[in-house]
């Protein structure tokens, strides 16, 4: 099972300012904020502001904003709190962003993939990153002090 702690920072940031306008969108997100608020993610009055709001989708959208801007740090603890079992049952929504962010986002199960410069790849991006593109056989390719990745697999 994938885990947050398998995703860097930039990674979860960069999933969270693509997302926030889907979560933005969600039906009643009192229980999403309360439990953001419970576990100090954002601010004690914030989820009221948000309940109370004319226009709860652009409020929730203000508060996800000022969360990345003002407090990027907690975007992790963000989704900690979000992908928690309780909220998943209520929020189908965000159980299919959790899928989608282990889906897309580094390594997936069955998957080769080599971490470099704290940014994964497919074993062929891997290759193409380091200029060896033209090359037809990645485990060739790829070499590490001097022996190719194919002879160390095995």
């Amino acid at each position: 099972m994938d885990t947050l702690s398998q995703r860097s920072e930039q990674e979860l940031r960069s999933f969270f300012r693509r997302k926030r306008t889907e979560l933005s969108c969600l039906r009643e997100p009192e229980r999403l904020l309360n439990q953001l608020r419970d576990l100090d993610v954002i601010a004690e009055d914030q989820p009221e502001k948000v309940i109370q709001a004319k226009n709860k989708e652009r409020a929730l959208y203000q508060l996800l904003q000022q969360l990345e801007e003002k407090t990027p740090h907690k975007i992790r603890d963000f989704w900690e709190c979000a992908f928690k079992e309780h909220i998943l049952e209520i929020y189908p929504e965000v159980k299919s962003l959790k899928e989608e962010l282990f889906a897309s986002v580094g390594p997936r199960s069955g998957e080769k993939c080599v971490l470099s410069e704290n940014r994964w790849f497919t074993p062929n991006e891997f290759q193409k990153f380091g200029g060896k593109d033209s090359y037809r056989n990645w485990k060739g390719s790829i070499q590490y002090k001097g022996k190719s990745l194919g002879v160390l697999i095995k």
